[in-house]
């Protein structure tokens, strides 16, 4: 059975800490190349609710880095605009550089890695 976790915080990392907590994922990453997909459909300066938010992509790549995955990346695939623009405007490139991740465009043309602005 797959296992399933749901917690509720007003504090976005507690929650996510609270979830990912009951879940076995050590094995799974480290050592390993681990690539975390985040919502990145469309975003503007004045709407940004249809992405991942930077608390939430922090909070998921702040869990992870403990366990010692040898490449952390964050990924995105824009389907309504250009992936690295929207990764900007929403505020998630931040958060990948912070967080010392790669970033890679896994819907670009030729298919390849992006490169931080």
């Amino acid at each position: 059975m797959t296992p399933v976790a749901i917690t509720q915080d007003e504090n976005i990392e507690q929650a996510i800490t609270g979830a990912l907590g009951h879940l076995q994922l050590e094995p799974i990453i480290r050592g390993k190349i681990v690539a975390v997909k985040a919502n990145d459909t469309w975003a503007s300066e004045q709407d940004k609710t249809a992405v991942t938010q930077p608390d939430t992509l922090r909070a998921v790549l702040h869990f992870i880095k403990p366990f010692n995955p040898r490449e952390l990346i964050v990924t995105g695939g824009s389907g309504a605009g250009e992936t690295g623009e929207i990764f900007q405007v929403a505020g998630l490139m931040d958060v990948v550089k912070e967080k010392g991740a790669t970033f890679f465009i896994n819907n670009g043309r030729p298919f390849k890695g992006g490169k931080l602005p």
